[in-house]
């Protein structure tokens, strides 16, 4: 494990997680933490911004094709409309996400950055950083997150139960993510869901829901053995 950037990093623990699980079915995780056994996963039907571009070939599939909102100082955020085929019993569902926090966007991420911070904030930077270390939402603090809504069964963009929030990640890595979507309210065949990425600070691979619910999949954790430092120090404890 190396930290790449200029930054302190505090590691607590680390563990192998071994998940047992049926064949044909992969291992999402949950920004709490939860891993999901996702052995429905259905591919977008569509998917274009506010413009109403074609972002499709974008966002299909994880590969090397990545889809960065661009950055715009009338608006802070883009809009992805996407549709997927929906089972017409499913009353829930796992939004599976690949991506990662775009280089641009975490150099802008103060959360990330105290000399930034102390750049952007000035002399009250400390009760700033104090307010974040609690909980709250300072200024800029709501940026990196992603927000996700999903149509009721009128149609309407609302924040409703199913709606969720991507938190934003690290530069380097572009990685699957899993949103649980409650889709009890949505009506007929199809699953329509908006997402608002913050302009140029995401990294957008591709879409793809989940209806498999509950599968059965035993998780074993295994902690480490060693742990050295590059000078040969031992930092297991």
């Amino acid at each position: 494990m190396t930290n790449e950037v200029d930054e302190t990093q505090y590691t607590d623990v680390m563990e192998l997680w071994v998940a047992d699980h049926a064949e044909g079915v992969r291992i999402g995780a949950t920004d709490k933490g939860e891993l999901r056994a996702l052995g429905d996963v259905r591919t977008l039907l569509s998917a274009t911004d506010r413009s109403g571009r074609d972002l499709v070939t974008w966002l299909m599939e994880t590969d090397q094709k990545i889809w960065e909102p661009p950055v715009s100082k009338a608006e802070p955020r883009q809009e992805i409309v996407m549709e997927f085929p929906k089972p017409a019993e499913a009353k829930s569902a796992n939004l599976v996400i690949n991506a990662g926090t775009g280089l641009w966007g975490s150099f802008h991420d103060a959360r990330h950055d105290w000399k930034l911070a102390r750049a952007r904030h000035g002399k009250v930077v400390h009760p700033w950083w104090i307010t974040i270390r609690r909980g709250g939402e300072g200024p800029g603090m709501e940026c990196a997150r992603g927000v996700v809504w999903v149509e009721d069964r009128c149609g309407r963009a609302g924040r409703v139960a199913g709606a969720g929030v991507a938190i934003g990640g690290g530069p380097f890595l572009v990685e699957d993510r899993v949103i649980p979507l409650d889709v009890s309210r949505v009506r007929g065949d199809k699953l329509r869901v908006r997402v608002q990425p913050p302009a140029g600070f995401w990294a957008l691979n591709s879409f793809a829901v989940d209806y498999s619910g509950a599968q059965p999949m035993e998780v074993t954790k295994v902690a480490p053995r060693g742990a050295m430092t590059p000078g040969g120090v031992s930092v297991l404890a």
